[in-house]
């Protein structure tokens, strides 16, 4: 195993702990397996081969920490995001209702339509887990320092 390895699985288990705190730190988690994938050029192989539902665990730690958070919504909170939820959730149920009625190959439609689901899950986590600014800078920081390091992996090792 390499440094950056190990540095992954440091990274992971500190924002693992740190996410039973603030469901924010949930969202890195799951980030930090969007780039365990072996194809994005580093360090995801020897991983891989120690548990491949990496993505899955992450998921399901996020899902979680998000229904046990216990801090305060702001004011108003549910008047700007039930909208964008349930917005969401009546395209999902027409691409399911498209999906089993009218798919010429139900097969090639499937994935659409489980991604479909999984991006309304993803999406009523961040919204759940986005509370205050900083949570914001959570967010950010995670995707800063992710987007990061794949330029340096293409820049000075690809």
């Amino acid at each position: 195993m390499g440094i950056t390895t190990l540095l992954w699985i440091t990274a992971f288990c500190a924002s693992v702990a740190l996410s039973f705190k603030r469901s924010s730190w949930g969202f890195v988690v799951y980030l930090l397996t969007v780039y365990l994938n072996p194809a994005f050029w580093w360090f995801g192989d020897p991983l891989q081969s120690i548990w491949s539902r990496w993505n899955l665990l992450a998921a399901l730690i996020y899902a979680f920490v998000c229904f046990i958070d216990g801090r305060k919504f702001p004011t108003n909170w549910s008047a700007k995001v039930v909208p964008i939820i349930g917005l969401y959730f009546l395209f999902c149920l027409n691409a399911t209702m498209v999906h089993y009625l009218f798919a010429d190959n139900v097969e090639t439609s499937a994935y659409g339509l489980q991604l479909s689901w999984k991006q309304l899950a993803l999406l009523v986590c961040m919204l759940v887990s986005l509370r205050d600014r900083e949570d914001l800078k959570i967010f950010t920081m995670g995707i800063v320092c992710l987007a990061g390091y794949v330029a340096y992996e293409i820049i000075f090792k690809d």
